[in-house]
């Protein structure tokens, strides 16, 4: 959880304990300490800057959210402009093997089923090389 909170920030941990009365441990008040939210950026380093987009980072920013109803949905998720290149992408390989390709996604189209499950699965490492790098990153930054 504190690690949570050095990058999220304490603000925002603390108003959503408010806003749905959630008990705390006073205990957590000194473990937890103050934090300002960190922005994605600082995450960015040269051996990661490759997987980096300004659609990543937003889908990041959306989903690692303390507010549940804050954080995006499934299908909101699924929606996201993140995945937009990976379903045109798509779209190109069936066009070319005479498949009928499914259009880029727009808001509301994931319900009519336009984006698969294989959209995910083809994004997971992109997004799990950016993920992957915050535990180390919120370390370091933390020590600094």
């Amino acid at each position: 959880m504190v690690r949570i909170a050095k990058v999220l920030g304490t603000d925002d941990l603390y108003a959503y304990i408010e806003k749905y009365q959630i008990d705390l441990d006073p205990r957590f008040n000194d473990i937890l300490g103050r934090h300002s939210r960190k922005r994605w950026e600082r995450f960015v380093h040269s051996e990661n800057q490759h997987l980096v987009s300004p659609e990543a980072l937003d889908y990041l920013d959306k989903l690692l959210r303390y507010d549940h109803q804050e954080r995006l949905t499934a299908r909101e998720a699924m929606e996201h402009p993140y995945f937009y290149p990976i379903v045109k992408e798509q779209g190109r390989m069936a066009s070319m093997s005479g498949h009928n390709s499914p259009p880029v996604p727009t808001s509301g189209q994931v319900g009519g089923g336009s984006v698969n499950s294989s959209v995910a699965v083809s994004a997971t490492p992109v997004l799990a090389g950016v993920i992957s790098s915050l535990p180390n990153s919120a370390t370091a930054s933390a020590q600094s």
